[in-house]
């Protein structure tokens, strides 16, 4: 009897560290905000592509993919997030100025206007 009842408990707890692996809206939005505070821009490229790649797709995310990739001076992949962050959200002045210097540093200018 105590067999079972051990091995069920064991059974319920590896369940539970395994199910900490997959991804969900809230593990997404705390782990791309903790790389993000954090200044941890090569992480966040990789957690946030990762994210991408599984469906998750909102304003925030893109707008932290964005600075990430503008941090690390990739400013053609930031103009992208940003261009499909500033889709969800065109009225942020923090996104436009982001969009604005990513136009500006690809030699974009007729478009950095815009913003």
């Amino acid at each position: 009897m105590y067999r079972i009842i051990i091995f069920t408990m064991l059974f319920f707890l590896a369940k539970n560290i395994f199910a900490q692996d997959t991804l969900n809206s809230k593990t997404v939005e705390y782990q791309s905000y903790q790389l993000y505070q954090s200044d941890n821009w090569k992480e966040l490229v990789s957690f946030g592509e990762e994210a991408i790649d599984k469906g998750f797709d909102y304003y925030y995310l893109r707008l932290r993919m964005g600075i990430a990739c503008y941090e690390l001076k990739n400013f053609r992949k930031a103009q992208k997030h940003l261009w499909k962050a500033h889709r969800f959200n065109s009225t942020d002045d923090v996104l436009n100025e982001y969009l604005y210097y990513c136009y500006v540093f690809n030699a974009q200018y007729d478009e950095a206007r815009k913003f």
